[in-house]
């Protein structure tokens, strides 16, 4: 099996968090993989907490998050 990232640890990304898009750095990456599929989370340090967000929530930039949102 080979599994691959859309980002990579350090990476520069944008978030969607509730209703707000924000520049974050990724801190580190969970993968996981089960019979039902590959789950990707992204963790990002704020302050002295982590945020988690699944990769379907993190783009490479503002444009890119418009572009997805505008073709569904």
């Amino acid at each position: 099996m080979k599994i691959e990232t859309k980002f990579n640890v350090g990476d520069e990304v944008w978030a969607l968090n509730d209703t707000k898009l924000e520049q974050r750095t990724v801190n580190s990456i969970k993968i996981e993989a089960t019979q039902k599929g590959i789950e990707i989370q992204y963790f990002f340090k704020i302050e002295e907490k982590y945020e988690i967000k699944n990769e379907n929530f993190v783009f490479n930039s503002r444009e890119e998050f418009v572009n997805q949102i505008s073709t569904k």
